[in-house]
């Protein structure tokens, strides 16, 4: 998924292993100031979570998302989620089911953290669901998976941080 909102899934067959002093391969075109910004190992039947920084999470199947050439920027995300206006996607998680015991993790900007099982995702309608309700002001900046043998570690601008269990 890049910056600017375009989305496409390949084959890993499309990156060969270099070796030492190679230049690499170019795994897609960037325009107009366009980066890739999310970046997801996953299989054709995982299921992909994707947060808008409005707090709300839409689901897709991992083969629903269009396949693209190396070279091609993909889809605009905007044709396969109905997003709002001036709602982007901040997060993208790839998840093989709804295990038990597996959480998401959801932290904002102005530091809250909210941790949900992923059970409650299990029904998802078309146009999204709200994962998180915050202050007008802030926004949702991070998603991830997490078990309670897991620590979460969160860090500022200014070099602050903060280390707790998740299951605390």
């Amino acid at each position: 998924l890049s910056s600017r909102g375009f989305i496409k899934r390949m084959p890993t067959e499309e990156f060969r292993k270099t070796k030492r002093g190679v230049k690499g391969i170019i795994g897609q075109v960037t325009r107009e100031e366009d980066a890739v910004m999310l970046l997801s190992v996953a299989d054709t039947h995982d299921d992909l979570f994707f947060f808008t920084n409005r707090g709300k999470v839409f689901f897709l199947k991992c083969h629903e998302v269009p396949v693209g050439s190396r070279t091609s920027k993909g889809l605009a995300v905007v044709n396969l989620l109905s997003l709002g206006e001036k709602e982007r996607v901040t997060s993208m998680v790839a998840t093989r089911g709804l295990m038990k015991g597996t959480y998401l993790l959801m932290a904002t900007r102005l530091g809250e953290v909210k941790k949900t099982p992923v059970e409650k995702f299990a029904t998802m309608r078309s146009n999204g669901l709200i994962a998180m309700d915050f202050e007008p002001k802030d926004e949702l900046a991070s998603v991830c998976l997490a078990t309670d043998n897991d620590d979460v570690f969160l860090a500022t601008r200014k070099g602050q941080s903060i280390r707790f269990a998740v299951k605390s």
